[in-house]
């Protein structure tokens, strides 16, 4: 029996021994509770860092610098220029200023140019054309007609000189007056839009004097008559003349009713009176002889009849038979008769 149980004993003992022996106790090793909260802690973390990454991806989106490129807008309407820009959050002003190239309401230029790169907020102007610019109205009163126009062209506006009145003291061609058609009560610095037209009165100068009909006077009263008008007469050698007498103006040139300026001349001639000669002694001259007489006389021969182998035995004038030494105008015809005396 105490064999037996020696041998329990040690078979007892033997299994004691192949069981391994509990693990020591670990004050450290986490209890269930405590590797739960650990986890919640990482995932925290995780959560934490995740959104501050989001944030800082958000912070990074909103506060990022957001550019646009100036369009083209010279040319363009205002509105609708405005309307193109609108989209990119621009600090816009509009100036508006005249402008002779560009039209009314329409874009002349930008700030910062077409090109140019401008963040959002930036500022950006927009200059419009307000239409050309008025135009202060000189008074050209007193200056030539060029001159008044270089004025005129020089300012954009335009010169009418086409009325024109005579002035006994303001020389030709200077203005006298002006208005503007379409306004008529402006005056010398109200302003016009280009293009407006400005008429103008032009002097003429003196009068023209009509030359007045002088054959017959003196010249004592021709030159009085022509002074009254303020012309001067000037005397050529006189002149023979069938109709004035001799002392008369026989001839004046101009004519009378021609039109000369202030201080013009008239040119006449005084009467000589009738330029006449005396018919020479014809009787007895053959026919070469007799006209060789009445040319050096200054007459002409006129129709000769009878004989021409004999010689003058009569002559006559219009039918009035001569005797010699009458008078006639120059160049008057003489007729000529020529027969054989009786022997």
């Amino acid at each position: 029996f105490s064999a037996g149980l020696l041998t329990t004993s040690r078979q007892a003992a033997v299994d004691a021994a192949a069981v391994p022996p509990p693990p020591p106790a670990d004050d450290e090793a986490p209890a269930p509770l405590e590797r739960s909260g650990r986890r919640r802690l990482v995932v925290t973390v995780l959560v934490v860092l995740l959104a501050l990454a989001a944030g800082g991806v958000l912070a990074w989106f909103v506060g990022r610098t957001v550019s646009h490129t100036v369009p083209v807008l010279a040319g363009i309407e205002q509105g609708e220029a405005l309307n193109m820009v609108s989209e990119f959050d621009w600090d816009v002003t509009v100036v508006e200023e005249f402008s002779d190239d560009v039209l009314l309401d329409v874009v002349i230029r930008t700030d910062p140019a077409a090109g140019t790169s401008i963040a959002e907020g930036g500022a950006f102007t927009v200059v419009i054309s307000k239409g050309p610019a008025p135009r202060v109205l000189p008074d050209i009163t007193g200056a030539t007609v060029d001159e008044a126009n270089a004025t005129l062209v020089a300012l954009g506006l335009a010169l009418q000189a086409d009325q024109q009145v005579f002035d006994e003291t303001v020389p030709a061609g200077t203005i006298l007056s002006w208005s503007v058609p379409s306004q008529p009560g402006l005056v010398a610095g109200d302003t016009v839009l280009p293009g407006t037209l400005v008429s103008a009165v032009v002097s003429g100068g003196p009068e023209p004097r009509v030359v007045p009909a002088l054959a017959g006077l003196s010249v004592a009263d021709a030159t009085a008559q022509l002074a009254a008008l303020d012309l001067v007469l000037v005397q050529v050698p006189d002149e023979f003349s069938p109709t004035v007498p001799a002392g008369g103006i026989a001839r004046q040139d101009p004519a009378a009713g021609t039109g000369l300026a202030p201080g013009a001349s008239v040119t006449v001639a005084v009467s000589k009176g009738p330029d006449v000669v005396t018919v020479p002694p014809l009787g007895g001259l053959t026919p070469d002889q007799a006209a060789q007489a009445l040319a050096a006389a200054g007459f002409t021969v006129g129709v000769v009849s009878g004989d021409p182998a004999g010689v003058n035995t009569g002559s006559s004038v219009n039918g009035v038979p001569l005797a010699g030494g009458e008078v006639f105008p120059r160049g008057t015809a003489v007729d000529l008769v020529f027969g054989v005396p009786a022997g």
